[in-house]
C-alpha cells in the first residue's frame, strides 16, 4: 500500500533500485548515467488488468473483383489469452546525472586487475565496507575511479561518464555488480583525451513505463520459472497496449517497458543465488546477489526492487 502514498513511493524504490531501473531501460554504453537518482511518479495505478486483445483483418472489393481493399483492426478485451493482472503500473521517469560528453580513449594498454582491489581500497580508506547498500556503492565508485585515474594519468578526463562506459562494457549496472560478478575492471591502463565540450553532467529525466509484480517467494506455490514467464507476457502485453515511453533519439533505450519485481530482500539470503561468494558479511552477500541477479535480468527488461 506504500505505492498509493506519494511520499512512501520514494522510500520504497531506493537509489540502488532506481539505478537498476535506468540501466534496464537505457543503453549505458551510449548514455553515461550516474547518481544521484530520483524517481518521478507522473501516474501510478494500483491493481491493474492488462486485457488480452484480438487482431483481425477485413478484405473487401467491388462485385467485379476490382478495387480490392484490406484493413486491420485490434480489439482489446477479446482473444484466446487471459487478461494479465499486475499489482501496479508506473509512468514517470528516473532523474539521473547524464554526461553529454566525456573523455575518449586515445590508446589502450589493457590491464585486468582483480576487482578485489576495489573493496581493498574502500576498507583501507574507511576501515571496513559500509553496511548500507547506497553508501557501499558510492564508496566503491570512488575507489574504482581512483584506480582508473591513477592508471590513466589524466584525472580530469576520467569522470563518472568514463566509469559508466566501463560498467556498460562489462554488462553491469553498478560497481557492486562488477564486484559480485567476479569480473575484472577493464581498461585501467588507458590514455584518455578529453572532449573539448565544456559541458558538465547534469540532471536528465529518463522516461519510464513499468508494471510491478509484488511477490513473496516464501508463499506456497511460488515458482521463479512462472514469474519469469509472466514477466515476459506482461512486457509483451504492455507493448501491445501502448504502455511504453516514446522513442527519443537523444536517449538510446534498451526496453520501452519494464517489469519490476517487488520482493523481500531476505530472498537473497539464499546461498543458491550466485554472486555473494567473496562478500565479507551477510548484508554484503545479500547485496552482491541482488546485483548479480540484476545483471542478467536487466537484459530481459526486469528490475529487482528489494524491500525489507
Amino acid at each position: 500500500m506504500r505505492l498509493a502514498h506519494p511520499a512512501a513511493r520514494e522510500m520504497l524504490v531506493g537509489a540502488a533500485a532506481l539505478a537498476r531501473v535506468a540501466a534496464a531501460a537505457y543503453d549505458a554504453s551510449r548514455l553515461a548515467m550516474g547518481p544521484p537518482y530520483e524517481a518521478r511518479f507522473d501516474e501510478v495505478r494500483i491493481g491493474q488488468m492488462l486485457p488480452a486483445s484480438a487482431r483481425g483483418e477485413l478484405r473487401w472489393a467491388r462485385d467485379d473483383g476490382q478495387d480490392r481493399r484490406v484493413g486491420g483492426f485490434e480489439v482489446h478485451g477479446l482473444g484466446g489469452e487471459a487478461d494479465l493482472a499486475v499489482d501496479f503500473t508506473w509512468l514517470g521517469a528516473v532523474v539521473a546525472r547524464v554526461a553529454p560528453g566525456g573523455g575518449r580513449v586515445a590508446a589502450v594498454d589493457v590491464a585486468w586487475p582483480r576487482v578485489a582491489e576495489i573493496d581493498q581500497r574502500v576498507a583501507e580508506r574507511l576501515g571496513a565496507l559500509p553496511s548500507g547498500a547506497e553508501e557501499r556503492e558510492r564508496a566503491r565508485r570512488e575507489a574504482l575511479l581512483g584506480l582508473m585515474r591513477a592508471e590513466a594519468g589524466a584525472s580530469e578526463a576520467v569522470d563518472e561518464a568514463s566509469l559508466g562506459r566501463l560498467l556498460a562494457r562489462a554488462g553491469v549496472a553498478s560497481v557492486g555488480a562488477l564486484v559480485a560478478s567476479r569480473g575484472q575492471a577493464a581498461a585501467l591502463r588507458v590514455r584518455w583525451e578529453a572532449d573539448d565540450t565544456g559541458a558538465e553532467p547534469g540532471p536528465v529525466a529518463l522516461p519510464i513505463a513499468a508494471a510491478g509484480l509484488v511477490r513473496d517467494p516464501a508463499a506456497a506455490g511460488f515458482s521463479l520459472r512462472e514469474l519469469l514467464a509472466t514477466s515476459a507476457k506482461v512486457r509483451a502485453r504492455m507493448g501491445a497496449l501502448g504502455i511504453e515511453r516514446p522513442v527519443d533519439e537523444r536517449l538510446p533505450r534498451r526496453h520501452g517497458a519494464l517489469v519490476l519485481w517487488v520482493v523481500p530482500r531476505a530472498w537473497f539470503d539464499d546461498p543458491h543465488w550466485p554472486g555473494g561468494e567473496e562478500a565479507s558479511d551477510d548484508e554484503a552477500r545479500r547485496q552482491a546477489r541482488i546485483e548479480a541477479a540484476s545483471a542478467w535480468l536487466s537484459a530481459e527488461g526486469i528490475v529487482i526492487v528489494d524491500v525489507p
